[in-house]
């Protein structure tokens, strides 16, 4: 990330985090005003308000990840700081392809549409090569997390079958639609129980790393909003 990519000493940090407090710094940009400040710190690396809205505002926030009761300002802050634990495990050695990221520069204005993603862009005075070390980021801890969790989960049939009753029967009725026989759906069901192994998985990985890690979160510049104009 671009902001996020500058350091802070860690005989420093206390003071530094203590500096960031409770302000933030603005930068005018065409007809809107960007507010900045620290809003974490992940080890030595910085992630900055301007990184969660970026992380926002061209939808970097997993599907499924909206909760209840947590604004995506924090959903955001909490990703990109799994992203910086991740990767400060583990980025060595990972290589990305430039076509990659040219597949997900395309992607991404496919999703947002060329217009939005160029408005969104000038929003933040961002250059293609700026929103590309944003996807690059995005796409080594994607990389990082298939390559370690690459290896299927045994799955047994009496896990199949508690899933078959408790999950896909509910579902299928809740949606008005007869069961199929277990027989029919039993690759499908040993396909998504594996994939609830191996997110579980994963949050236990990351979980871990930030126990280790030294992560100070600043809420108030989370939460900071520039003063309305009179």
């Amino acid at each position: 990330m671009i902001q996020g990519k500058a350091k802070v000493r860690s005989k420093g940090i206390l003071g530094f985090l203590a500096l960031s407090l409770g302000f933030g710094i603005s930068f005018p940009m065409a007809s809107t005003q960007v507010v900045d400040c620290v809003a974490a710190v992940v080890n030595d690396q910085i992630i900055t308000l301007l990184d969660v809205r970026i992380h926002e505002r061209f939808g970097f926030i997993a599907a499924g990840k909206e909760e209840r009761g947590r604004s995506r300002s924090l959903l955001a802050l909490e990703e990109l700081i799994n992203q910086k634990v991740v990767l400060g495990f583990a980025r060595a050695g990972v290589h990305l392809d430039k076509k990659e990221i040219d597949a997900d520069l395309q992607e991404l204005s496919r999703k947002l549409g060329s217009g939005v993603m160029r408005t969104a862009m000038e929003e933040f005075g961002l250059a293609e090569e700026d929103l590309r070390e944003y996807l690059a980021e995005r796409r080594l801890f994607r990389t990082i997390i298939s390559q370690r969790f690459s290896q299927s989960s045994v799955v047994t049939l009496r896990e199949m079958e508690a899933y078959y009753q408790e999950t896909y029967v509910p579902a299928e009725k809740k949606e008005g639609r007869e069961p199929a026989p277990l027989v029919q759906v039993i690759e499908e069901i040993e396909t998504r129980i594996k994939e609830k192994k191996r997110e579980a998985q994963v949050v236990d990985w990351i979980r871990n790393l930030r126990d280790q890690a030294e992560i100070h979160i600043l809420r108030d510049c989370l939460e900071y909003s520039p003063p309305k104009e009179e």
